[in-house]
């Protein structure tokens, strides 16, 4: 099962290492970013079905319903989870905004794929090293994160 973010309103972001057997359909207020390490995961988004695997990264809006299960063996992913609340004032419409995530899906060397995959790679060591300790590492780290989704994938936004 996978663990659900519980943010303060001052905590900007929180990061999960784990295997996926299935979280059954869910949704949060939050961004939820999934970087598939390794393994196969079958993501279930609304009325869309998604296989993720190794280099995968995939972001689940604020509110979208969904499922994870693992496929075939064992499977990491890591969960960046960005509390939309912490941005509201400096992305207003941080909620409404839909980013092209199918275009983040093995798109082997594209620079705007390597720019996410080190940034939540930096997250994760950050995370390891610092924990929820250093707030504005965290905060800046995600902030480049959501500006890079905001340059790079942008799709559309709901009013």
């Amino acid at each position: 099962m996978l663990t659900v973010s519980n943010f303060s309103s001052h905590t900007p972001a929180n990061v999960s290492l784990l295997s996926v057997g299935h979280s059954p359909i869910h949704s949060h207020k939050y961004l939820q970013i999934i970087y598939v390490l390794d393994g196969i995961i079958d993501l279930t988004l609304s009325f869309s079905k998604y296989k993720l695997a190794k280099g995968d990264i995939f972001v689940v809006h604020y509110g979208d319903l969904h499922s994870l299960s693992g496929v075939k063996g064992k499977n990491h992913i890591i969960l960046l989870d960005i509390n939309s609340d912490y941005f509201k004032s400096e992305y207003p419409d941080i909620e409404n905004r839909f980013f092209v995530s199918y275009l983040m899906q093995a798109c082997g060397e594209d620079n705007r794929c390597s720019e996410i995959t080190k940034l939540i790679e930096e997250i994760v060591v950050h995370f390891a090293a610092e924990g929820t300790g250093s707030m504005e590492k965290t905060a800046e780290l995600a902030r480049r994160c959501i500006d890079s989704f905001y340059a790079n994938f942008l799709g559309f936004s709901l009013n």
